[in-house]
């Protein structure tokens, strides 16, 4: 059977549904996510229940769906990028969702409209997905906000972008990140203190390259504070 026609009736119908997909957009009614394994040397509680031996193509059910695509390779046209990448969405306990939510859990992400469920966004595992399926799922808004979706793809951009710190660094800055996190905890009773939460990032600066460093350095960034809004009666030109 030959491929779809770009001003064939199916195309245009497949364009039509995808045109109102976002970046973050959820499928809550499809609970399966495949990937590929092999029964034969199992990692996966899928692959080890699989039958037979060799490559398999092995399902999982999970808590639904979400579109991991950027917007703008979404509503190309089906018969120019026939695919779309998703992720499952997974569930999480309440610890696990705060840290997520601070951007600590690199390899998940989350969206306001999955908090009361406490579900996160799977990063680890993306699969690919032709459009003609995903024209036939039923959508849920995943962002509420152009605020929302930029955070979203800023989760997505993190579990790409992560710099490889030595082993060393990161088991010490793991120990330091926990020192100051619980401090604050306690302090604010479950809630992160204003300062800590100012930080929109923390940078190092390591010694030489090739070498061990002998010392390094630690920096944070602040969030720019909004300006505050005028209160009282604004005068007119003519007094």
């Amino acid at each position: 059977m030959p491929t779809l026609a770009p001003d064939s009736a199916e195309a245009k119908a497949i364009d039509a549904s995808l045109s109102q997909w976002r970046q973050g957009d959820l499928a809550l009614e499809e609970r399966w996510f495949i990937h590929v394994g092999d029964a034969s040397q199992p990692l996966t509680v899928a692959a080890s229940e699989a039958a037979g031996t060799g490559l398999q193509a092995l399902t999982t059910e999970v808590a639904g769906l979400a579109v991991v695509s950027q917007t703008c390779d979404v509503i190309r046209r089906c018969v120019e990028r026939p695919y779309i990448e998703i992720a499952p969405l997974v569930r999480v306990d309440a610890k696990d969702l705060v840290s997520i939510q601070r951007g600590y859990r690199p390899a998940l992400a989350t969206l306001p409209v999955l908090l009361a469920e406490a579900c996160a966004v799977d990063l680890d595992r993306v699969m690919t997905v032709e459009k003609s399926i995903v024209a036939g799922w039923m959508r849920t808004s995943g962002c509420a906000s152009d605020r929302e979706s930029r955070a979203f793809a800023r989760a997505l951009a993190r579990k790409c972008v992560r710099f490889a710190f030595p082993d060393d660094f990161t088991e010490f800055a793991d120990k330091l990140h926990q020192r100051l996190s619980d401090k604050h905890e306690r302090m604010t009773r479950g809630t992160p203190s204003a300062t800590y939460e100012k930080f929109a990032s923390r940078r190092v600066r390591l010694g030489m390259r090739n070498r061990p460093p002998s010392s390094f350095g630690l920096s944070g960034m602040i969030r720019a504070q909004r300006p505050k809004e005028r209160t009282g009666r604004t005068c007119s030109p003519h007094g």
